[in-house]
């Protein structure tokens, strides 16, 4: 059966669908939060009821190009070369092991050799700025502990399971160092401050708490994103620990921690309010722009309708 023209209403507002409690992520038995899930849960809650109590994944295009999802996962699994061991002194000689491993993990992805035509040099330059950093890491006492490794934290006292990956661990004199590299924009330092992408601080809680089997439980003290493109500004550290200036208060690791355990305590008290809802892009700064549920909660249609093309 097919619809009239004259069934179809038009939505005028942003979904906000409440399922009864038993049904709700991550409420029910078994369930688990991946330290990676809460920038959606926090932005679009929608997108949290449709994947995980609908149970509906979003589908790749057919013959969709080779993109920066596929290069972003190429070049992780190639820095994994760099965990658990120390540099060599030969420079060179990690530069070209990296630069090898970048290429293959590329491949892998189903990037052609003719793409490298354009690529190499920038793939070149990356490794070298990687390992320059990592080389003067180490000679300033800082250890790779761990990374890619998975983590997992009861909480009894709020009734869930976190699990979470940090891409790498570094250990220094003042603590741990919880390290996640990026090819697109890292998240701002303001932005992780207010709790909006929680994911390091999480990472962080969970590492100080003995979450991770390859770990000793210790104090973190620094939460830094490494981006990875390889042309021009290529390579950078952005650290979200804030440590204090003439215009700033100091936010350092252990804010960032407590910050994370009162926003988790909210989503968790929340999900267990039966009015509460999951609402469609709820976060005008921080809305996702292609959101993989967007037509599923019809969010041009309400968007038009209020007023609010941006989703608030």
């Amino acid at each position: 059966d097919y619809a009239a023209p004259d069934d179809v209403k038009p939505v005028d507002e942003r979904p906000n669908p409440v399922p009864p409690l038993e049904a709700r992520w991550p409420l029910r038995k078994g369930d688990k939060i991946s330290v990676t899930q809460f920038k959606t849960w926090i932005r679009d809650p929608y997108a949290i009821y449709a994947r995980q109590i609908l149970g509906l994944e979003p589908l790749e295009d057919l013959d969709m190009a080779i993109g920066p999802r596929e290069k972003g996962n190429a070049l992780h699994k190639a820095m994994e070369g760099l965990l658990g061991r120390a540099l060599s002194d030969e420079a060179e000689i990690e530069i070209k092991r990296l630069h090898k491993a970048f290429r293959e993990e590329l491949l892998k992805q189903g990037f052609s050799e003719l793409d490298f035509v354009k690529e190499d040099v920038r793939l070149r330059a990356l490794a070298e700025m990687v390992i320059s950093d990592f080389h003067d890491r180490q000679m300033r006492g800082i250890k790779n502990m761990s990374g890619e490794t998975r983590g997992e934290l009861d909480m009894p006292e709020m009734g869930i399971k976190l699990i979470g990956y940090p891409d790498r661990v570094d250990k220094g004199p003042d603590g741990y160092e919880i390290i996640d590299f990026k090819t697109g924009a890292p998240p701002g330092k303001d932005e992780v401050i207010v709790g909006f992408d929680p994911q390091l601080p999480l990472l962080a809680l969970m590492v100080e708490a003995g979450g991770f089997d390859k770990l000793t439980a210790g104090t973190v003290d620094e939460l830094s994103y490494k981006r990875l493109r390889g042309a021009g500004d290529g390579y950078e550290t952005k650290s979200v620990v804030e440590r204090g200036s003439a215009k700033k208060e100091p936010f350092l690791a252990a804010d960032h921690i407590a910050k994370a355990r009162e926003i988790l305590t909210q989503l968790i008290t929340q999900a267990r309010d039966e009015t509460s809802g999951y609402p469609s892009q709820i976060r005008r700064k921080w809305v996702n722009k292609y959101g993989d549920y967007d037509l599923l909660a019809r969010r041009e249609e309400w968007a038009q309708v209020s007023g609010d093309a941006d989703g608030e």
